[in-house]
């Protein structure tokens, strides 16, 4: 099933249905890019490469992001020999609204778009209509903006010539337009390019004007009579012209922030799940999953230089936080004693080795129970892995020996 912007909240709860109900979740990820430089270590040694690869991943992890989250939700029906599968594809915008007054850095690696695009992925629907995300840290920040705001509140501005000129122009304009005996508009528009200019603007009519109150745009303030009616966190404060203005924005910014958490939501709820992980091949996405949804490196305020990398010990230390149980496919099918004979010689990537393992749980199932005469053959087929052509594969030291029986058995 895909998720994208337009179905997300349709969609999400029955994907929280299906997390709750699962007995494992497998997940596939695609990211923006990957860091591609090979370094060397210092002295060749094992340590010093195993180093030199985690530093260079933990980089890209916080450079690059999650595009597409693959969900798999396996629930194992009573015999346990089967498992009802449901997957999830959710495409995934790093685009923010203006509202939140913060900023992340996206960035894509040339090769990976060229991968994405070879193997079918659209860029326009993951950019227009992906399931935007606020990260954890993103909101804590955000949060702590809107309960700054009423320490502004009172402070009267020191304002350079630019701003001064400004906020004359615009004393003019408002008094021009309350001066008209018939409005030629319900507002009067108010040129201000920048938070700095709009800030004035902002003070200029709460002190000089009480009877009206203001909106800001992204390079111009609009201000209007106080006709509106009052909403509860209007009611909530006094009648001060500084603090309604201040508690409409706060309100504002607070309704934004929850209609975009977004794919945050999905995240919030697997990392309630107790049951395992399961990756293949995936410390990469769970590096990746939570810089993207948790550790966010790349959060800034408007105004602020570019925040540092986050040291490779303390997102591990995150990593091990988040994920408690995880298992990882490729690790089991090349370390594993009872999968050791299918590695020489044996299927080296996961879609070759989902298909051998699913042709010996064919062999496991086969028969058709309305036929009677066929139905001492499908109770025999129901066997535990154990006794199947696994367990006489597993006995033997050639992979091609084992492989060879198990085309057997479903021929």
């Amino acid at each position: 099933m895909n998720i994208n912007a337009n179905n997300f909240k349709e969609q999400f709860p029955l994907l929280q249905k299906c997390l709750d109900e699962a007995d494992y979740v497998a997940f596939d990820c695609e990211f923006s890019g990957l860091d591609r430089t090979k370094g060397e270590s210092r002295d060749g040694s094992a340590a010093d490469a195993g180093d030199e690869i985690m530093n260079r991943l933990c980089s890209s992890a916080q450079t690059f992001s999650v595009i597409q989250l693959g969900l798999c939700c396996i629930r194992l029906l009573p015999n346990k020999l089967q498992a009802e599968c449901i997957p999830f594809t959710i495409d995934i915008s790093p685009a923010l609204p203006d509202c939140l007054r913060c900023t992340r850095r996206c960035q894509y690696d040339a090769q990976t778009i060229d991968f994405l695009l070879n193997h079918g992925f659209d860029f326009t629907n993951h950019l227009a209509n992906g399931v935007r995300y606020v990260t954890e840290m993103e909101e804590t920040f955000i949060r702590s903006q809107v309960d700054a705001m009423n320490k502004a509140i009172g402070q009267p501005m020191t304002l350079d010539e630019t701003a001064s000129q400004a906020v004359r122009v615009a004393r003019k304009n408002i008094q021009a337009w309350l001066a008209q005996k018939t409005p030629v508009s319900s507002f009067c528009n108010v040129d201000a390019p920048n938070r700095y200019i709009q800030k004035a603007v902002h003070q200029l009519v709460e002190t000089e004007f009480p009877q009206l109150h203001t909106i800001s745009k992204r390079t111009f303030i609009q201000v209007r009579k106080q006709e509106h009616s009052a909403s509860a966190t209007e009611n909530a404060v006094s009648g001060n012209p500084a603090q309604q203005r201040i508690a409409r924005k706060k309100e504002r910014i607070l309704t934004c922030l929850e209609e975009h958490i977004g794919c945050r939501k999905v995240w919030d709820h697997l990392m309630k799940l107790k049951v395992p992980f399961v990756f293949h091949n995936g410390f990469a996405d769970l590096m990746y999953l939570v810089c993207t949804f948790c550790a966010a490196p790349s959060l800034q305020s408007v105004q602020s230089e570019r925040p540092p990398i986050i040291p490779p010990k303390q997102l591990l230390s995150s990593v091990r936080q988040h994920f408690t149980r995880v298992y990882d496919t490729a690790l089991l099918y090349t370390r594993s004693p009872l999968l050791s004979d299918f590695v020489a010689g044996g299927p080296a990537d996961l879609q070759t080795l989902a298909a051998l393992v699913h042709t010996s749980s064919m062999s496991l199932h086969t028969g058709d129970s309305s036929s009677s005469g066929e139905d001492k053959q499908s109770s025999d087929s129901q066997l535990p892995l154990d006794a199947g052509p696994w367990s006489q594969a597993m006995n033997r030291r050639s992979s091609h020996e084992a492989a060879a029986i198990l085309q057997q058995s479903v021929s």
